[in-house]
């Protein structure tokens, strides 16, 4: 089994009310537009979604990856989506936790869990058997880790 992952967490303090940073968070349309890997996020119901996510990496060049995935928790303080129940090789998980700080300002902590499974190195892209399971998952997380960055600065600003 061929398996690549890739783990961010992070935390930010914002100042803004609690229900501006929820709505925030919770409106797909903020991370196609301000995380610029995420290509596009469609509703498929109520609380499943297709999520498409490029990355591009050194010597295999841009891999381009579709997630089913379903909200399971969105209330006051957290909202999470998880790999949807059917799925095999693609699995993502984005959390956000709010903490209110005071009258007008709210911790945000993201944690963003990546898996790609394949039997094989080639399913995932022909020059994947060039590089090995770490060194991919090392650079997806470098990646993953700046466009999470981007995205906490951008939201930060936007609700400030």
């Amino acid at each position: 089994m061929f398996v690549i992952k890739s783990r961010f967490e992070d935390q930010i303090e914002i100042e803004s009310t609690l229900e501006n940073v929820r709505e925030f968070f919770s409106d797909p349309k903020n991370f196609v537009t301000l995380m610029g890997s995420v290509e596009s996020i469609k509703s498929l119901s109520d609380t499943l979604n297709r999520w498409i996510i490029r990355v591009d990496f050194p010597v295999l060049g841009t891999i381009k990856q579709e997630f089913l995935v379903e909200k399971t928790a969105d209330t006051d303080e957290f909202i999470e989506w998880l790999p949807a129940k059917t799925e095999k090789q693609n699995f993502l998980r984005f959390s956000a936790d709010y903490l209110v700080k005071g009258a007008n300002k709210t911790v945000v902590r993201l944690l963003q869990m990546v898996e790609l499974r394949r039997e094989k190195a080639t399913q995932l892209h022909f020059l994947a058997v060039v590089a090995n399971e770490n060194i991919i998952s090392q650079e997806m997380s470098k990646h993953i880790g700046k466009m999470l960055n981007n995205f906490l600065q951008q939201a930060k600003t936007k609700l400030e």
